[in-house]
């Protein structure tokens, strides 16, 4: 069974690898300070239940994703192209490329988008994104 931290390591791993349009900086957990665009990964929840005799472990990931917030229109657009199901900033088209993770018990999928366009300040400086919700399952047995 994959831990907890490789897997988060390993979906960071898979996003940095495909996601090639520009400078992305993918953090496997939630930083003190970032530097956009950016993706941070933390653990929503976890369902241990999927299988008899624990054969089953889903872990369901929030992915933010950041860019800096300048005019509506253009951040907007700089967010999306991270939100897109294809194209070369396509973190969708990363986890459906390589599903595994590089993981031999891994399947991973992303199930929905939600808190589009919520803001915040970080470091003095406005940004704008998104949560990708992120599910992995893999086998709950310690092999």
């Amino acid at each position: 069974m994959s831990s907890l931290a490789k897997i988060k390591q390993a979906l960071a791993d898979t996003i940095e690898e495909f996601v090639t349009a520009e400078e992305l900086n993918v953090f496997p957990y939630i930083p003190d300070l970032i530097q956009t665009p950016a993706v941070c990964i933390d653990v929503h929840m976890a369902k241990f239940d999927g299988a008899m005799a624990r054969g089953d472990d889903m872990w369901r990931f929030n992915v933010y994703v950041v860019v800096q917030r300048g005019d509506a229109d253009n951040s907007q657009e700089n967010l999306d192209g991270f939100l897109e199901s294809a194209g070369p900033r396509s973190i969708r088209e990363a986890i459906f490329t390589k599903p595994d993770l590089g993981l031999d018990d891994c399947q991973a999928f992303v199930s929905g988008v939600h808190e589009y366009g919520g803001g915040y300040r970080d470091a003095r400086i406005d940004v704008v994104g998104a949560i990708l919700r992120v599910d992995v399952h893999t086998d709950g047995r310690n092999l």
